[in-house]
């Protein structure tokens, strides 16, 4: 699974969500109280897939536990 997104960490400032090279990556106005949680996805993707990996290594999944995660994390790379 790899990650095709401007590069992290993303910054909140001015009212402008930026990646980390600079560029504007949205518009942060028209997304009060959700800016800084836009601002973390990049890493928050990052993070849940690398945990998801551990998970995976060292427990069989018994349901479909995994299957979710592997789910929501395909619909944030835009595979689904």
């Amino acid at each position: 699974m790899g990650l095709n997104t401007t590069p992290s960490p993303w910054e909140v400032r001015d009212g402008f969500i930026y990646g980390a090279d600079g560029d504007i990556v949205a518009e942060g106005y028209g997304y009060v109280g959700d800016d800084n949680l836009i601002s973390a996805a990049p890493e928050l993707l990052s993070e849940l897939i690398r945990l998801r990996n551990i998970v995976a290594s060292y427990k069989q999944d018994s349901g479909d536990n995994l299957d979710i995660t592997d789910s929501v994390i395909a619909k944030a790379l835009g595979q689904q």
